[in-house]
């Protein structure tokens, strides 16, 4: 998969690792660039009306479809009250449910109600949904095995704490903690305990109210697990630092700071103040953040076995990295420098990669091409193992053409084709050379990046492994999608519907049919040309199994009302002789109607 020149706190695209985690830093430091905006009026009344033409025919589904026909009544349940018409989803929300209680499967029935009760939260029945997790429960209470009744127990826990923060309703987190404390097994105990814990700070930092924090503490200190503790300690510190933009109180600063420091796993109190960092540097305190990014330092330096530390170093050079972008201050990239030097090869050169990207960022083209000089060489490495190298080369490769698209310098394109030659894995090799053909693209290098895109369908045709194969091809096609290359790409995808035929395992194939009428209906989505919707769509109707080519369908034909396609995506539903089928067209159409307000 690509990579986007600029990281996208939403983008579903960032399949290299560490772009992928340093996108995150950006969304922590600078915030997410979106806003959210209401359907018009026309839109729910249209979504409306193909919700009732999708109820009717789930009505008449036969009893061997009562999983579908429940779940497909809870979706327009839920896509009902979106419209406004709450009191309609309510009432279609107590029809699911008694599909659901009709089966003879516990497990299954537990499920379902704690799903049911969470989508009746949303549509704002909170009476309803208090009778529906005491149902979930019930169902769970009977389950013979230990093992799975503490399972479901603990999944109904973590809702009700979830709904609790939702709704503002203390008296979820009360139910949450009684059904806590009678979960029989210790470990799925532990988890519904942190569950809460975690749920209670969230409530904290929401609401800017110290009750809740004082709650998670005592919350925390009930988990009999070092580590586990540490992780809600962790959660709750994070949450502290929040809570002081919230209620513009710098005193849960301090707070924040005191509760990170009784954590003692050392990369949980290193990543919370890490955290704790951000969130100062955010409310404009930058002394004070630089002493708490300091104090994660030498908690990530602890000489204590941890397995975690490394991940923890990696995170702060990132950060360092990221303020450094933000401030154009180089000495922050010297200190994200220093901390990537203590780590081992691997880390090291997938951490370089990250400093290398807020380099850019900041304008220093000449520091970014050290750097990923340095991550390829630390790639390279004795203690790098051969295929944990072809993965990092594959993403500094990447990384340097995507640098030569951002600034328009043509010698780290050469970098990364001369990066390229390193990797002996052909999969990575392959999708690779797809990535850097649309950074190319991009940089209006149109000569060569068909040349390139010819030379990684030429390298996916080698991959022995028809897995890897496929996911090569959809990979690339993908990038010469977003290219604009739509012949080439609408081929490749095609000759990766074909490698599959030579799988033999007809579920990992089903599987495979499903990612790539994803990424087809993706393509679709990014270019909006209906072309990538239609090859999605035949994709997904050669899907064996009945509930998964409908749920394909659905969100094939939820991107195409999104992308204002809405006669195209309704085109067959009048002559479709599956039920399952026309009800998912019905719905995924009037969803996206529902959510064409959604923009970055």
């Amino acid at each position: 998969m690509s990579l986007p020149i600029g990281w996208s706190c939403l983008s579903s695209h960032t399949a290299r690792t560490v772009i992928a985690l340093l996108a995150g830093v950006v969304c922590l430091i600078v915030g997410p660039a979106f806003t959210r905006e209401a359907p018009s009026a026309q839109d729910k009344k249209s979504a409306a009306e193909l919700l009732e033409k999708a109820l009717q025919i789930s009505r008449t589904l036969p009893a061997k479809e009562s999983y579908s026909k429940a779940r497909m009544l809870q979706d327009i349940a839920t896509a009902l009250a979106r419209t406004g018409d709450k009191a309609a989803a309510q009432k279609l929300f107590q029809e699911a449910k008694q599909v659901v209680l009709a089966e003879p499967d516990l497990g299954y029935i537990a499920t379902r109600l704690r799903e049911i009760a969470t989508a009746q939260l949303r549509a704002g029945d909170t009476a309803a949904a208090q009778k529906t997790f005491q149902e979930a429960r019930q169902a769970a209470k009977k389950l013979h095995a230990v093992s799975e009744q503490s399972s479901q127990l603990q999944k109904i826990v973590r809702a009700q704490a979830e709904a609790a923060v939702l709704t503002g309703d203390r008296s979820f987190f009360e139910q949450a903690d009684q059904m806590a404390h009678s979960i029989p097994d210790k470990f799925y105990k532990h988890f519904a305990l942190g569950n809460i814990a975690e749920a209670q700070a969230e409530a904290g930092a929401k609401t800017g109210d110290r009750k809740f924090f004082e709650q998670a503490l005592k919350t925390a200190e009930a988990i009999d697990h070092r580590v586990n503790k540490a992780q809600e300690l962790r959660n709750i510190a994070e949450a502290q630092a929040r809570a002081s933009t919230k209620a513009r109180d710098r005193k849960f600063f301090d707070e924040a700071l005191q509760t990170a420091q009784t954590i003692t796993v050392p990369s949980s109190k290193a990543r919370a103040l890490r955290s704790i960092a951000i969130t100062q540097f955010q409310a404009g305190e930058k002394a004070n953040a630089d002493k708490t990014l300091q104090q994660a330092l030498q908690a990530a330096q602890s000489k204590e076995s941890d397995l975690y530390l490394r991940d923890a170093l990696q995170e702060i050079a990132l950060t360092q990295a990221q303020i450094g972008a933000q401030t154009k201050d180089n000495r922050y990239f010297e200190r994200a420098l220093q901390t990537a030097g203590v780590l081992d090869e691997l880390y090291k050169s997938r951490t370089l990669q990250g400093i290398a990207a807020a380099q850019l960022q900041a304008g220093e083209k000449v520091a970014a091409q050290k750097t990923l000089q340095e991550a390829n060489q630390s790639a390279l490495g004795k203690t790098v193992p051969l295929d944990s190298a072809a993965y990092a080369l594959s993403s500094i490769a990447v990384a340097q053409a995507q640098a030569g698209a951002k600034t328009g310098e043509r010698i780290f394109f050469e970098q990364a084709h001369r990066t390229l030659q390193s990797i002996k894995d052909s999969y990575q090799h392959a999708t690779a050379l797809g990535d850097i053909a649309l950074a190319e693209a991009q940089a209006r290098e149109t000569v060569t990046a068909t040349k390139t895109f010819v030379k990684a369908e030429e390298a996916a045709r080698t991959i022995r492994d028809p897995y890897y194969r496929v996911a090569a091809q959809a990979s690339i096609g993908m990038s010469q999608a977003e290219a604009g290359a739509k012949l080439t790409a609408l081929k490749t995808f095609q000759e990766a519907i074909e490698t599959l035929q030579s799988i033999k395992d007809e579920f990992n194939k089903e599987q495979r049919l499903g990612e790539i009428a994803i990424t087809q209906r993706e393509a679709g989505e990014r270019t909006g040309d209906q072309a990538y919707f239609e090859q999605a769509l035949k994709t997904a109707r050669t899907m064996d199994d009945s509930y998964f080519r409908a749920e394909a369908i659905r969100f094939i034909a939820e991107a195409q009302a999104k992308k204002g396609l809405i006669e195209k995506a309704l085109a067959s539903v009048e002559k479709e002789k599956d039920p399952l089928l026309a009800i998912a067209i019905y719905l995924g159409a009037a969803e996206g109607l529902l959510s064409k307000g959604k923009r970055e």
